[in-house]
């Protein structure tokens, strides 16, 4: 399985909210099980959280975070976590409440 996380995070939902000066404000977050035989590296893949907060100027500019943390067992049966976290630089925000930033 290849992995890719965190390029690009898109975001479908309620919680959007515009401020008076054209600003979007959004955040998300979610969390997901891995079905069995997912591995990245030598990590066995169990579960995903995931989590977004974005300020989205009405120029594309973009000001938040993201954040993941994959969990699962190494080879030798150890709990292990890696964590990815990164900063929001650009986005859009479409009037169908679907959201982009990277």
């Amino acid at each position: 399985m290849f992995l890719v996380l965190g390029l690009v995070t898109v975001i479908f939902g309620p919680a959007r909210t515009t401020a008076a000066n054209g600003d979007v404000t959004v955040t998300g977050a979610a969390t997901a099980t891995f079905a069995q035989g997912a591995v990245l590296g030598s990590v066995a893949l169990k579960t995903l959280e995931v989590g977004t907060g974005v300020f989205i100027g009405p120029d594309g500019a973009a000001n938040g975070v993201y954040s993941a943390v994959l969990t699962g067992r190494s080879l030798l049966g150890q709990s292990q976590q890696i964590t990815i976290d990164g900063l929001s630089w650009t986005g859009h925000a479409a009037v169908r409440r679907i959201m982009t930033s990277s």
